[in-house]
């Protein structure tokens, strides 16, 4: 191929820090098919300027597709200032040449999911999920992706459970295992996939999912499934949180997460309590992902977001499954 024996090198250009973080997506895909299709061409190496928004030089990692259940090329990621020079140099003309060592490897694991619940004291049968992952990159301790989001989503399930009324449908509490080095096959894989298809008929009886995956800085608004955009519940919803920071969103909520998204195919509505993004991705899935990286006033705002809005989906009757979007009036 046109790339025999060499490094296959990629600079998109730097990602730019957005407060819902939608620079992520587009880069990401090529960091994961880049390798494959660099190997079709020969390449013997990948490399690529780090999706990140900082200009710290620390690079940072994240996930490659592999191809039939099989790893492909070694592939690296450049920090920002190293991808600048590396940049500056080809486009000079210059010859580059790049020495690179890892210290990756594969191996065969098992990974699990752990759960903790509320049981509902009056439809214990209806499940309300809160989702988060346990594992995390290597390069720091993994305090934003997503210690952060487990504290959340355990604190708010304690703040209910330390009230001392239970409240009516159970609350499912979900720390899921291999969101970040996730294979997915039809047998195994990601945690998420593994929880929506072991649950089989029960599944039908999860009244909503949510997912707390973006770091610890402040909730701003309340996303709910199709049909609920003005709803009862959710001007209920707005009283309860408005007065912290959250207001309600037109915005509907199809995705969920990594981690709860496998159960969205199979019927399962989603909400969301969008975070403020803008400064994730300067520590994403660096050595920087560390726990003083973490605002504890912010953390409170969102343990406070997920408590309330928990308790009154929790102790109501909607049905957001029902729910249909509203068809506006034809003039």
């Amino acid at each position: 191929g046109p790339l025999t024996g060499k490094i296959a090198y990629i600079d998109l250009g730097q990602m730019h820090a957005m407060q819902d973080g939608s620079g992520y997506g587009p880069q990401t895909r090529v960091r994961g098919l880049g390798p494959a299709a660099a190997q079709d061409k020969g390449a013997v190496a990948f490399l690529i300027r780090s999706v990140g928004s900082d200009e710290n030089r620390m690079p940072h990692t994240g996930t490659t597709r592999y191809v039939d259940g099989h790893q492909t090329i070694p592939s690296f990621a450049v920090s920002a200032p190293d991808a600048d020079q590396i940049s500056r140099l080809i486009e000079w003309g210059e010859t580059v040449r790049v020495h690179l060592s890892s210290t990756a490897r594969t191996y065969q694991t098992t990974s699990q999911n752990v759960v903790g619940e509320i049981t509902g004291k009056t439809h214990p049968e209806q499940v309300i999920v809160l989702g988060s992952h346990m594992d995390s990159w290597d390069l720091g301790t993994g305090a934003i992706d997503d210690g952060a989001g487990g504290a959340i989503t355990v604190a708010a399930a304690k703040a209910i459970a330390d009230s001392g009324r239970r409240p009516a449908r159970t609350l499912r509490v979900i720390f899921y295992g291999s969101e970040e080095v996730s294979q997915p096959t039809p047998q195994t894989g990601n945690g998420g996939g593994v929880y929506a298809r072991g649950q089989g008929a029960a599944l039908d009886k999860h009244i909503i999912a949510g997912e707390s995956d973006f770091g610890a800085d402040r909730v701003y608004a309340l996303r709910l499934p199709a049909g609920a955009q003005g709803s009862d519940f959710q001007k209920a919803a707005t009283r309860v949180l408005y007065p912290i920071g959250v207001l309600a969103s037109d915005r509907v909520e199809t995705e969920g997460g990594v981690d709860v998204g496998p159960m969205g195919p199979l019927g399962v509505p989603f909400f969301g309590l969008a975070q403020d993004g803008t400064r994730y991705f300067d520590l994403h899935h660096t050595a920087n992902d560390t726990l003083d990286k973490i605002d504890p006033a912010q953390l409170n705002q969102n343990v406070a977001a997920w408590a309330g809005l928990l308790w009154l989906i929790a102790d109501s009757d909607v049905d957001f499954r029902a729910m249909k979007p509203v068809t506006p009036a034809t003039p």
